[in-house]
């Protein structure tokens, strides 16, 4: 009988080599990807709002005006008070009372600067919660009553009579703005009372 040879270079497999067809490649697990990640939200836009006051306030009324109106002086004017203050000064040096002669040199400069001073254009306005003059505001809660000083040709001012004694009045310029809708505004609110002329005010337009 025949029988086959053994090739010796041919080995013979091992007891522990695995079978090809059990081999598969160690590879990791994947993870599963986090719901946030699959299923973005979507973006909230923020925005920021700014909060002006009372929700509830309402401008009524606005206007634009010179916080001081300088009253046009002829050279008669300028003359007079030159002589005045020139007397002055003259009668406290032969007098020698140096304090009047200084005070005469001060009101000359304070007439001078406020002269040469360029006039500021400021914002009022009536509110429902009260009167604003540029950046500040009076509420009607601290004012008794208002009278309105107006001639054509001469004083245009809104005098507001204040609660508070250091500040009893309050002078605000009318401009270009109607007296009669700056009325009608006001009578719902605080009443009219008609008011003096103080000789304050009476000074400051003759300067």
């Amino acid at each position: 009988m025949y029988t086959l040879k053994k090739d010796p270079t041919i080995s013979a497999p091992q007891k522990n080599m695995p079978h090809p067809k059990s081999f598969r490649p160690a590879i990791a697990p994947l993870k599963k990807i986090p719901q946030k990640l699959q299923q973005p939200k979507p973006l909230k836009q923020v925005i920021k709002k700014k909060k002006i006051g009372s929700l509830q306030t309402k401008t009524l009324l606005s206007w634009q005006a010179l916080k001081f109106e300088s009253t046009p002086k002829s050279t008669a004017w300028y003359v007079v008070i030159f002589v005045i203050l020139v007397s002055l000064v003259a009668l406290g040096l032969f007098s020698d009372n140096f304090p009047l002669a200084i005070l005469a040199i001060l009101i000359g400069l304070i007439l001078y600067l406020f002269e040469k001073k360029e006039s500021q254009y400021f914002k009022f306005g009536i509110t429902t919660e009260g009167i604003f003059a540029q950046d500040r505001i009076y509420k009607f809660s601290s004012l008794d009553n208002f009278w309105i000083f107006y001639k054509p040709n001469g004083r245009k001012d809104l005098s507001l009579k204040s609660k508070k004694s250091l500040i009893p009045y309050i002078q605000i310029p009318l401009g270009d703005v109607d007296p009669s809708t700056l009325r009608e505004a006001l009578l719902d609110f605080i009443p009219e009372v008609e008011h003096e002329e103080a000789i304050a005010d009476s000074l400051e337009r003759l300067i």
